[in-house]
């Protein structure tokens, strides 16, 4: 996809792995380059941005980040933030909005991570591995991998 702001007249062109940030005050035409057309417009107000800065207890970007139209790698936790949340919000229509507030918040907060250039935490590859005594026992390790893989197995 290819984004034109005016007055100034830049150009973006967006991939897959990129976000573009554009503000509400900025007038801008998009046109698609492929037969999929991949764009959903989010609009976090400026109060929003602090309420959720404030009660996550997360830095904000600097107060002029919204102001400026940017173009920002989209991490894969912020791609899977955003499906489920057009998702729901969209196509399933069955949460209210408490719950997609989540996700309004969680997408500012990775939005919020990325521009201060923090690396997302790793994630594991199973629940079991983040447990303090997975690694100190072998044994409930190697259970619980046979356990989490076998769990939902339809064979008797």
């Amino acid at each position: 996809m290819e984004v034109r702001t005016k007055p100034n007249g830049e150009n973006f062109r967006i991939h897959s792995a990129d976000c573009l940030i554009v503000p509400m005050h900025i007038e801008h035409d998009d046109e698609g380059i492929s037969p999929i057309y991949d764009t959903m417009a989010l609009l976090p107000s400026t109060e929003f941005i602090s309420q959720v800065a404030k009660k996550k207890g997360v830095e904000a970007p600097p107060k002029d980040f919204f102001d400026k139209t940017r173009l920002i790698t989209r991490s894969g936790w912020l791609d899977r933030l955003v499906e489920e949340y057009f998702f729901e919000r969209v196509i399933a229509s069955r949460l209210g909005e408490d719950s997609l507030r989540f996700f309004e918040e969680h997408i500012l907060i990775e939005i919020f991570r990325i521009a201060a250039g923090s690396k997302p935490k790793a994630e594991s590859v199973t629940p079991s591995e983040d447990l303090d005594h997975v690694s100190a026992d072998p044994i409930v390790s190697r259970a619980l991998r046979f356990i989490e893989g076998n769990l939902f197995d339809d064979e008797p």
